[in-house]
């Protein structure tokens, strides 16, 4: 199941849902949290991907919905200077390799409930038992996961921050292969271009059922893409075609 929908401007959007864009017809696009999935946002720096991060995290907010983020590229500033303790931030590769791995306990946990209860969702569990709902946001996470040899060269200390790539790339991989119908939805933005799927390997297969967003440079001419609805993005659904959308960016 996907976790990005697609509703009708005249439609309420669930309570689980958040909202990140417009498709041609103004119809809201929008992340199922409780439906679990992972988007790949992707543009050259500068196009807003750490913006459209932090709106996702303003909805994910009020939609009580558990933030976890991983944001080596600026440490503990971006986030948590505006969010405060509403968010989980781990600013460096140890950090990330932990909260991936006590996450990947708690949604193995969580498929341990479906097998008990007998249900494919955990929208499906007894309210009692349906865990809160929860998104997983990675800046730059090839930079996060590629494993970079020489570090085994460099001298000592490194062969552990070498170690820790190699925990984050197998915990995060994990998490994304499961993490549909858990109650979870993974955010992964990217600068490079995605490299072919066995280029990264690691188990990162789950990626080719992944929904992809690119955001597009705002235009020169105009300095200010607000006055026309958003930023312009390609939006690609998991086993659907691109298309054109209209992304807000505060």
């Amino acid at each position: 199941m996907d976790s990005v929908t697609t509703r009708n401007a005249d439609k309420s959007l669930s309570r689980n849902a958040i909202q990140f864009g417009f498709d041609s017809e103004g119809n809201r696009l929008s992340l199922d949290v409780m439906s679990g999935g992972v988007l790949v946002v992707s543009g050259d720096k500068g196009a807003g991907k750490t913006a459209l991060a932090m709106s996702v995290v303003v909805g994910a907010i009020r939609a009580r919905t558990a933030v976890y983020i991983s944001d080596h590229t600026k440490g503990s500033a971006g986030f948590v200077d505006r969010f405060g303790i509403r968010v989980q931030v781990a600013a460096k590769e140890a950090e990330s390799a932990r909260m991936f791995e006590e996450m990947l306990e708690r949604v193995n946990r969580r498929h341990s409930l479906l097998q008990k209860h007998q249900v494919d969702t955990v929208g499906e569990l007894p309210p009692r038992y349906q865990p809160m709902p929860s998104i997983l946001i990675i800046e730059e996470f090839l930079d996060l996961i590629e494993n970079d040899h020489r570090f085994l060269n460099a001298g000592p200390g490194y062969e552990q921050l070498f170690y820790s790539k190699e925990r984050i790339a197998k915990s995060l991989a994990a998490l994304i292969s499961i993490s549909p119908k858990l109650g979870l939805v993974v955010l992964l933005t990217a600068s490079k271009q995605l490299p072919a799927l066995d280029d990264i390997g690691l188990g990162f297969e789950a990626l080719a059922d992944a929904s992809r967003l690119h955001l597009d440079l705002p235009n020169d001419a105009a300095h200010d893409d607000r006055s026309q609805g958003g930023r312009q993005a390609t939006f690609e659904p998991a086993g659907g075609s691109p298309a054109s959308v209209r992304i807000p960016l505060r």
